[in-house]
């Protein structure tokens, strides 16, 4: 069984962002949980800012121990006031293995990929567990974002056990840090801890598109997959204005588009020659040819969040002109802003 000291549970939080000290405001406000009543909000603020109170002195400070104090001396090991000391009733387990010391690895997973774990609790004794945490289990940690929780566990653990469900969908690539709460009680220590670790494997999402430039003469678009570029860079928006004057040259534009919100979505391209636009490796605008300027529109229904875009374009000779356009709930017709673009979905 882990050690259950509060020393032990600081030095946890304390680990998930580099052994800084950081207080009980700065985690409650990276808890996620779903909406619910101010009493309810106000008694787990209450609740949880005695829980965490010892996160934010994780080399065990706060006096003497005596009156809630967390440190040596007398006292040591009690959370507020006087009581006997916290005695674990929960195990974490995860396919029949004791995780709650040594935290849960997730591995590694690509970036916009999803893995998931079940993570079984265990009460130790012969008695249900109650958790007082709303939801029962808390995310927080460096990278809460990464997390959720898409099955929880019942409020009351039955001696037979129970079950909740860790996701973990990466948007970034590197080590991602979390963690998971359950609040035991109202004492400091009485609290469950496990830590969450991960890699998310791909490239790093950053602001802007990969563009690509291919020099060649094209009559058609041409399979970039096939081809060799001249030159990449992370661009902020599209545009061709690099190549402004010149000829028989072509550009890819990669990346995601962070769509506002749900709903039907229209995209146009104007372009002298062809180009092409697509969403989720779904073409949704074909402008392709030589030709001189033409817009060519289409639309999808999309959910709110990032989208695989792509954009294609060639010029073969005389003018060149690309101007891409978006238009949806709330969002009218115009230019995409540079805001909405990402490297990677």
């Amino acid at each position: 069984m882990p050690d259950a000291s509060p020393a032990r549970h600081a030095l946890w939080f304390s680990s998930l962002h580099h052994h800084q000290r950081r207080d009980a405001a700065t985690f409650l406000s990276s808890v996620r949980a779903p909406r619910y009543d101010a009493a309810m909000r106000v008694q787990r603020t209450l609740t949880l800012a005695v829980l965490l109170a010892t996160a934010a002195c994780p080399d065990g400070a706060g006096g003497d121990g005596g009156d809630g104090g967390v440190g040596e001396g007398e006292g040591e090991g009690e959370g507020e006031g006087e009581g006997e000391p916290f005695v674990q009733p929960l195990r974490f387990v995860v396919d029949g293995v004791d995780v709650g010391d040594g935290g849960l690895d997730f591995g590694a997973v690509a970036v916009g990929a999803t893995a998931e774990r079940t993570v079984g609790l265990v009460p130790v004794g012969a008695a249900p567990v109650d958790i007082l945490s709303q939801p029962p289990v808390l995310l927080g940690g460096r990278d809460v974002e990464q997390w959720s929780v898409p099955a929880q566990p019942p409020a009351q653990v039955p001696t037979t056990g129970a079950t909740f469900t860790i996701r973990l969908t990466p948007t970034i690539g590197g080590e991602l840090q979390g963690a998971v709460l359950l609040a035991l009680g109202t004492r400091s220590d009485e609290r469950a801890v496990l830590l969450l670790r991960g890699t998310g494997e791909g490239p790093a999402r950053e602001p802007g598109l990969r563009a690509s430039v291919y020099d060649g003469t094209f009559d058609v678009l041409p399979d970039f997959g096939t081809l060799s570029p001249t030159s990449t860079s992370i661009a902020p928006t599209i545009d061709i204005t690099a190549r402004a004057g010149t000829d028989f040259f072509a550009f890819r534009f990669v990346g995601a588009v962070d769509i506002p919100a749900d709903g039907q979505w229209s995209f146009s391209t104007t372009s002298d020659d062809g180009s092409r636009l697509l969403v989720d490796g779904a073409v949704v605008v074909d402008n392709d040819g030589l030709h001189g300027p033409v817009t060519v529109a289409g639309s999808v229904t999309l959910t709110a969040g990032l989208h695989a875009f792509e954009v294609q374009y060639f010029e073969k000779d005389g003018g060149e002109l690309l101007d891409v356009t978006w238009e949806g709930p709330g969002v009218a017709a115009g230019a995409i802003p540079a805001a909405a673009f990402f490297t990677a979905p």
